[in-house]
């Protein structure tokens, strides 16, 4: 698995952000996380780039997990193509 969610949920007091997302994505699966505003699509986004802890559940990314391993999980694993831009001071 590339992506896998278990449970994972993120709550700011009493709203529900994100309510037990459950995923599975293989390598060279593609995916979209589509929604209204307010969904919890960022949310998910967030926590999945370890910059928000969930509240509830757990996932892994690239077959790291994204509480007790978040200095392995991070931009550079979801969106490698930052890494073009790591030595410049602003991107156009």
């Amino acid at each position: 698995m590339i992506l896998q969610t278990q449970n994972l949920t993120r709550r700011y007091g009493t709203l529900v952000a994100v309510d037990h997302l459950n995923l599975a994505l293989e390598e060279g699966e593609v995916f979209g996380l589509l929604g209204p505003n307010g969904a919890g699509k960022s949310t998910t986004l967030k926590m999945l780039t370890t910059l928000l802890p969930p509240s509830e559940g757990n996932a892994w990314v690239a077959g790291f997990d994204i509480q007790s391993e978040e200095r392995r999980v991070g931009k550079d694993t979801l969106f490698p193509y930052t890494t073009l831009f790591r030595d410049r001071k602003s991107v156009v």
